[in-house]
């Protein structure tokens, strides 16, 4: 009898969280197709993609971390930075949406651009993170004034990087993962 009823629970528990799926993605949908609910899910995306990868770089170093207050502080602080940058690089967007006439937004081509857009942010964004991570696990810290070295000699950095690393399958996968996040 308990197998029924934790059957029971188990359907209601998945349809709940299908119903809650659907919700998320048709809120999305719309919000891409308003004036600046882009802006908005942009800001969100980016501030996500940020703390994760911050969390990432915590469990990997988790056996050098100070587990002292500073641990939290430096999470609340990277959350307002990544918080801040988002907002700077939103504000261009933001610009544009105001000036576009109103009528642009029922027009299919545009709406379809601003998907494209929002595809192309989340790839940039998911290419930063990959971009972080490997930076990480060559130098042991974010990105700092060894990356501005590294656009200074671009040429044999690139090289470098295309010799040390399988490009070709660093792309197919981030291109992936991008339709893929797009398409929850």
């Amino acid at each position: 009898m308990s197998t029924d009823t934790s059957s029971i629970h188990s359907e209601d528990i998945d349809s709940e969280r299908d119903s809650f799926i659907t919700r998320i993605k048709q809120r999305g949908k719309s919000m891409l197709e308003s004036r600046h609910g882009g802006t908005l899910l942009f800001i969100g995306l980016f501030v996500l993609i940020a703390t994760l990868v911050r969390g990432a770089f915590f469990i990997r170093s988790i056996t050098s971390v100070t587990w002292d207050w500073t641990l939290p502080a430096g999470f609340a602080v990277g959350f307002i930075f990544d918080l801040a940058m988002a907002v700077f690089f939103v504000v261009p967007m933001a610009c544009f949406l105001s000036v576009v006439p109103k009528g642009w937004f029922s027009l299919k081509w545009f709406r379809a651009l601003i998907h494209v857009m929002f595809i192309l942010a989340l790839g940039l964004f998911l290419f930063g993170a990959v971009s972080e991570w490997v930076f990480w696990s060559e130098f042991f810290v974010r990105f700092n004034f060894i990356a501005v070295d590294y656009l200074v000699y671009t040429r044999e950095v690139v090289r470098n990087i295309q010799e040390s690393y399988n490009m070709p399958l660093i792309y197919a996968g981030l291109a992936l993962t991008t339709f893929v996040a797009y398409g929850l």
